[in-house]
């Protein structure tokens, strides 16, 4: 099993770092052709928030093309209007160990979710329901006020065909959602 696991995961990043190399130039290559579509839902987050709790959430996904998706990374960005991440802090339940992880922060507020061992590969076959659980915390440190969460799930994936081997196609994605919520002392 973990050798599949670790075939999926090569596979997907290969496909993924062939899709994010192509020029985007009107000489490019054939489009990526698209295979169906990506969903998700998150619900759980409040409209507002003590500062100094963690809040807990969840994101349904599921996708409708006729292969197994393998949920390679997602992401959280949160934001306010001064675009300050003190006080912030992030963890999603990696559904492989069923610990709490802190999330990877990237930039902006990008908080990247994602295994780097590949031990939570999600593989979520078509049409059915993967659930990704988060938790954000707001420290004393946080500033008061409107700030928004979206999360992207999934952010980075690969297709497999029923063989287990990488298919070069895409999903469209729905709209993703957007909160707004407001952080009191």
């Amino acid at each position: 099993m973990k050798r599949g696991l670790r075939h999926a995961l090569a596979v997907a990043v290969a496909a993924l770092s062939v899709m994010a190399a192509a020029p985007a130039s009107a000489h490019a290559a054939t489009p990526t052709p698209m295979a169906g579509w990506s969903y998700a839902n998150t619900i759980g987050l409040p409209h507002s928030m003590k500062e100094g709790r963690a809040y807990y959430a969840h994101t349904w996904y599921r996708q409708t093309s006729k292969y197994t998706l393998v949920n390679l990374a997602a992401e959280l960005t949160i934001w306010t209007s001064t675009n300050t991440q003190r006080g912030v802090s992030v963890d999603w339940l990696n559904p492989a160990t069923h610990r709490w992880q802190h999330a990877q922060y990237q930039y902006f507020g990008f908080y990247e979710l994602n295994s780097a061992d590949g031990s939570w590969l999600a593989l979520v076959p078509p049409g059915k329901w993967a659930r990704l659980d988060f938790r954000i915390t707001f420290t004393t440190a946080a500033k008061t006020g409107t700030w928004h969460v979206m999360p992207v799930v999934p952010a980075a994936y690969g297709l497999l065909n029923s063989q287990g081997r990488g298919v070069d196609a895409g999903l469209r994605q729905g709209a993703y959602q957007q909160f707004a919520f407001k952080v009191y002392r």
